[in-house]
């Protein structure tokens, strides 16, 4: 697939790349930082604490519960949860930051323009509009185990 402005533009899809301004700086002190990043929505911001919260796909209720509490809490003090939209731990964590006002990142296996797993398809709709979708993959990438 041909990656053009026009494309990225129609599927609301920005792109940032390696020292350009808009690049997370966190990131850039990687060894093995991403070239470029494809997301929507927004990419977290520099100077503002985030935590990662990830964890089992296939958790408990109590893990549940602990995610979305953790969520909620962190996102209440301002704090961004970034996390990978998985099933499980990654999306309580994601409902709790977004049930609270708070602002969360999703961080994808897959092109920004995929939700995946496809059931958080309106947890998908919602990060994007209160924080961001993100993906080092090209739109059009699909998932794999």
């Amino acid at each position: 697939m041909l990656l053009t402005k026009k494309l990225l533009k129609k599927q609301k899809i920005h792109f940032t790349g390696y020292g350009m301004k808009d690049y997370p700086e966190r990131l850039s002190y990687l060894a093995d930082a991403p070239a470029v990043l494809y997301y929507k929505g927004k990419l977290p911001e520099n100077y503002c604490p985030a935590v990662a919260i990830i964890g089992a796909r296939m958790c408990s209720e109590y893990g549940r519960q602990v995610a979305a509490w953790f969520g909620s809490k962190l996102g209440e003090k301002g704090i961004q949860i970034i996390s990978g939209m998985a099933r499980g731990v990654d999306g309580w964590a994601h409902q709790g930051a977004l049930e609270s006002g708070g602002r969360t990142f999703a961080v994808l296996g897959c092109g920004a323009d995929i939700c995946y797993p496809a059931v958080h398809e309106r947890l998908y709709a919602s990060i994007e509009k209160r924080g961001g979708i993100i993906s080092e993959y090209r739109p059009g990438t699909k998932a794999k185990p």
